[in-house]
């Protein structure tokens, strides 16, 4: 349980990817049991006392964990949302921009397009004058 505590502070309040706490299940695989070791049995009551002692134990240590890394990870939660905001402030610059360059380049098809025209329209006045000397 402590190998997980040290993890959980290290990692600022998160335990796994998804966010979620230990369960008891992790803890015992971590310590090298079988999920069902703290199940009863039902055949010795002094085990199973024993067993429900120690289940007891885990679920009171996690919720402790939960509620000291709670602070933490609404201020994890809290920096991922301002993260991602800012994500899509320059996301929608980006699109800006690219939207503004298409227009650009749409001027200056246009311009060109002008500018061609006026080459055609040049080039024949230029052919009349030739030919009219």
């Amino acid at each position: 349980m402590e190998l997980i505590e040290k993890e959980i502070d290290s990692d600022n309040g998160v335990f796994s990817l998804t966010g979620r706490g230990p369960t008891v299940q992790m803890v015992l695989w971590r310590a090298g049991f079988s999920p069902s070791f703290l199940e009863k049995k039902g055949k010795d009551k002094r085990r199973d006392q024993l067993q429900a002692d120690r289940k007891n134990l885990i679920e009171k240590w996690m919720r402790r964990i939960t509620l000291t890394h709670a602070p933490l990870m609404r201020d994890i939660e809290k920096r991922a949302d301002d993260r991602d905001s800012t994500n899509d402030e320059v996301l929608e610059a980006y699109r800006q921009a690219y939207h503004d360059a298409e227009l650009d380049l749409l001027e200056a098809q246009i311009e060109i397009e002008e500018l061609k025209a006026t080459v055609v329209e040049l080039r024949q006045k230029l052919k009349t004058l030739e030919s009219s000397y």
